[in-house]
């Protein structure tokens, strides 16, 4: 990663913001959460030890490759609407990603990943905490801050076989690299990312057509699928019905029953 072009690219732009660079890190988003990082602000690290997805899956990513960064907002909203911030993070990164490589078919799959060719590409992980405001002495008073990590396979031109506590992994990782044949500039990707996502984030507060986008994007209702709610659970095989405002989805079953789950993982059958 270099530095200096990173910085020139956000000097050059209307966009202010405290920036963190640390050539090797546990994990950003931990690192958000552990020090006094006053938003809006842009972590990054060119090797991150234990980046971590959802059921706290390991996120491997190859040194110098990828992009590994968390962004960090206050946002009071409620901890049960976290899930807007996610799926607005993902049609950020979906539009920016069309932009550049229009001859790829990029989606995006419940509840946050970033999908490629079928194959996954990318990840989301959004958290929400509370945090003492410095300007007060009162430490009652306390800021809602949303700390959203983002892992993106860019450069890397392989994955270990070992990656997988989850069938699935292997055979489905990819990168844009391996699908265009592309090198990308690490430092331009992060700061489009980065820009679009702080100047359109008052969309945020209108969920409905954040979901609704989406869902366009996902284009994932009415697809069989596999679900489980974790690791160990039973899979439940039907379709997806719908996906809600409070980031829920709906799956038609077989019988004709309709459930809905929050939290788990989905995989299409094609």
């Amino acid at each position: 990663m270099e530095q200096n072009k990173l910085q020139k690219y956000f000097k050059e732009s209307c966009l202010k913001l405290n920036l963190f660079y640390l050539h090797e890190i546990n994990s950003t988003n931990d690192f958000a959460k552990d020090n006094p990082v006053n938003p809006p602000a842009l972590i990054i690290t060119d090797k991150q030890e234990k980046g971590r997805g959802r059921f706290s899956n390991f996120w491997f990513s190859a040194e110098g490759k990828n992009i590994t960064i968390t962004l960090v907002q206050e946002l009071n909203i409620e901890e049960r609407k976290v899930c807007v911030v996610n799926f607005y993070t993902g049609i950020v990164i979906y539009n920016i990603l069309k932009k550049l490589f229009p001859e790829l078919h990029i989606s995006l799959k419940w509840p946050n990943d970033i999908i490629i060719n079928g194959k996954k590409a990318g990840g989301i992980l959004t958290e929400l905490i509370k945090r003492k405001i410095p300007e007060t002495d009162d430490s009652s008073v306390k800021a809602s801050l949303v700390i959203i990590g983002i892992g993106i396979n860019v450069n890397q031109d392989e994955f270990p076989e070992e990656l997988t506590n989850n069938k699935y992994l292997s055979k489905n990782a990819t990168s844009l690299f391996i699908e265009s044949g592309r090198v990308s500039e690490l430092e331009e990707l992060i700061f489009k990312i980065t820009k679009e996502f702080f100047i359109y984030y008052d969309a945020i507060f209108c969920p409905d057509r954040i979901v609704y986008l989406w869902k366009k994007y996902s284009g994932m209702i009415g697809k069989d699928v596999e679900f489980y709610k974790d690791s160990d659970s039973e899979i439940i095989s039907g379709k997806i019905f719908d996906i809600e405002s409070d980031g829920a989805i709906i799956i038609l079953l077989k019988s004709g029953e309709k459930i809905k789950m929050y939290s788990g993982e989905v995989h299409l059958i094609y």
